[in-house]
């Protein structure tokens, strides 16, 4: 586990755009129904051949079995009228208990045969009733030979009986029974893989049993404007039996799109606002808001949440500072006019907010300057040092080569020697058993030493010691783009290499060589192995980026940017140092203490530091820090402060 602590210093503005709406559960209806179809159920009298009926009888109907009661009717005489007065079958029927009024919707009436005075009553009985058990004859006073009452059922009340299924988002729920209560379905429904949690209220019956279960989606998981369930009926008994699902209420969800807009620093050249969709992705609301004069920015999308909301993450990368914050229209704000909803965020209580989420800072900046003292410019030889929170650079040239954006490369010279001893028995030429290493010194602080090369490998060919210095050299971590050249070797077969730097900034320190087997085994700049010599000296200081590379080597700087400003008065330059990754104090409010810079003196130290000093040997040159404020910025960027903690397996650092 890696913990990292860091202040960002750069073009760092964050702001959030945050959409959002409010959390309405969908609700859905299922219902099942049936046709309505009557119950229908005869009376019927009759007598022996050659009788008459007369007299009354007694019907009864027991409706225990489904929470009822049982009850008798009143007398009924042998030639009732079917419906009218209180005398008539259907008032008769309907002052029973278990009927009620409005429980026969009709009755009809048919003679089965006219001299015997027999009658068949047709009851149609009122849905509400539901599936009625037979009426029975309770008691008869029918007079005429073998006079009987007969009773029979010539259709039950159409009622919902079997199962049905829910469908919902390719899931299909176990079987229900088609009087399911409401925890029924609701189980059913959350044992889906697609639905978290629902609330069910189930109403009914209807007269044909069926029922209606509104369903509730209360998870956040099927938030927002869910798809409709489906009702599979096909098993459900009864004639017309079905089953249907409805939306009461949508989820509420976001559609529809926002307009962006910034008062960019620049103040000019951008249009207005910019319409964006509600899911915007980041490529699309970075294209809007550059649009409308943000700079870069970079944009990442979260979300999104379950009433479609998302927030995006916009990081400024271009304008420093404190920037204004992205304004945002939508709905009844939008300004301007719109011929279509793309600009108007749509859905309940729908909002669109930007917030700061970290304040943008300003890196600190301060020059370097030089002012010829003549017409001739500054002098040749006029070198400084800086001093930055109590350490010190090394020298840098305040002149190099007339131009203030030097582009030499550091070149050091490997040599190697000998002295003749032929007349004392030895030899006169460099030994080709002579081998030697290099010790390269890094910006850091850090050495590194390459592989062993021989001095005189090939009799005197300096191309095989060049080739083979540029391979161990760039074996080196440090360096990449290193070339060698060579001069043609002398009598004594000795060789001069010349190693150019190409990828390496400023005034390198020189390297240090290291003769195997020689009288001096450490490093330095030159070893020694019986009469032939090894040595190092640095040809040319490298010029290209030394401010840069001086200032970093030192451990109260980090990263620097340096940048020639303009030239200025009698052949000087100005020199811009961006602190990238330095941070002031917040007592500072986020300001660096002032670089300062003292001259190359005779004696190769250097003098007092100040904000402006004189050079040496020319007086009249001029080396000063800020001189035109106007040029110099105020970083804000502030060291980090504050506590924090880590926490492990639930336990937490103090």
């Amino acid at each position: 586990m890696i913990i990292i602590r860091s202040t960002y210093t750069g073009a760092n503005e964050v702001q959030t755009l945050t959409t959002t709406a409010l959390d309405q559960d969908e609700i859905q209806l299922v219902t099942t129904n049936a046709s309505a179809l009557y119950e229908v159920q005869t009376v019927e009298t009759d007598c022996a051949s050659g009788g008459t009926l007369g007299g009354t009888f007694v019907l009864g109907l027991d409706t225990t079995r489904s929470g009822g009661s049982a009850e008798i009717s009143g007398e009924i005489s042998f030639s009732a009228d079917p419906e009218g007065d209180y005398l008539s079958v259907k008032r008769i029927l309907e002052e029973m208990k278990n009927v009620g009024t409005g429980g026969v919707v009709a009755v009809e009436r048919s003679a089965t045969d006219a001299a015997k005075g027999s009658y068949v009553w047709t009851v149609t009985f009122a849905t509400h009733l539901g599936n009625l058990p037979q009426l029975t004859l309770a008691d008869s006073s029918l007079t005429g030979t073998g006079a009987t009452v007969l009773t029979a059922t010539v259709r039950d009340q159409n009622l919902l009986s079997g199962y049905f299924r829910l469908e919902y988002g390719g899931y299909t729920t176990a079987s229900l029974p088609h009087d399911a209560t409401g925890g029924e379905v609701a189980s059913a429904l959350e044992a889906l893989s697609t639905i978290d949690s629902v609330d069910v209220f189930r109403a009914g019956p209807t007269d044909q049993g069926g029922y209606n279960w509104t369903v509730t989606f209360t998870s956040d998981y099927n938030g927002a404007n869910v798809p409709e369930m489906v009702a599979l009926y096909h098993d459900l008994g009864g004639a017309g039996a079905s089953a249907q699902v409805t939306t009461l209420r949508d989820g509420n969800e976001l559609s529809g799109g926002f307009n962006v807009s910034f008062s960019e620093p620049i103040g000019f050249g951008f249009p207005d606002s910019a319409t964006v969709p509600f899911a915007a992705t980041p490529s699309e609301l970075k294209a809007a808001l550059e649009s409308v004069g943000t700079g870069d920015v970079s944009v990442h999308r979260s979300g999104p949440d379950f009433e479609l909301g998302y927030t995006w993450t916009i990081s400024f990368l271009e304008y420093e500072g404190d920037l204004p914050h992205v304004g945002v229209a939508y709905g009844d704000n939008l300004a301007g006019t719109v011929s279509d909803l793309t600009g108007v965020l749509q859905g309940l209580d729908a909002q669109a907010r930007v917030v700061e989420t970290r304040k943008g800072t300003i890196k600190e900046v301060q020059t370097i300057s030089t002012y010829g003292g003549t017409n001739q410019g500054v002098n040749a030889s006029t070198k400084f040092f800086l001093k930055f929170r109590g350490e010190t650079t090394g020298v840098i040239e305040a002149n190099v080569n007339g131009t203030c954006d030097a582009t030499a490369r550091e070149v050091q010279t490997i040599t190697t020697s000998t002295v003749d001893t032929f007349g004392a028995g030895g030899d006169a030429h460099v030994s080709s058993l002579l081998y030697f290493s290099l010790v390269f010194y890094r910006q850091d602080g850090a050495a590194e030493e390459t592989a062993a090369v021989f001095a005189n490998p090939q009799g005197g060919d300096c191309s095989v010691g060049a080739s083979a210095l540029e391979t161990v050299l760039h074996q080196l971590d440090a360096l990449e783009e290193v070339s060698v050249s060579y001069s043609s070797p002398v009598d004594d077969e000795s060789c001069t290499w010349k190693v150019t730097f190409n990828d390496q900034s400023g005034n390198l320190d020189q390297m240090a060589v290291k003769v195997q087997g020689g009288a001096n085994v450490g490093a330095s700049a030159s070893g020694f192995w019986g009469d032939d010599t090894v040595s190092i000296a640095t040809e040319r200081d490298g010029t290209v980026d030394a401010i840069k590379y001086e200032l970093e080597k030192l451990s109260t700087v980090g990263t620097v940017t340096v940048t020639p400003a303009n030239a200025t008065s009698n052949g000087g330059c100005t020199w811009r140092v961006t602190f990238d990754t330095n941070t002031g104090t917040a007592e500072d409010q986020g300001a660096l203490s002032s670089l300062s810079v003292a001259a190359l003196q005779p004696n190769g130290t250097y003098g007092n530091f100040e904000n402006t000093v004189r050079a040496w040997p020319d007086s009249t040159d001029i080396i000063s820090i800020c001189n035109d404020t106007a040029q110099c910025v105020t970083g804000t960027s502030v060291q980090l402060g504050g506590q924090w903690a880590a926490q492990f397996r639930g336990h937490r650092t103090l």
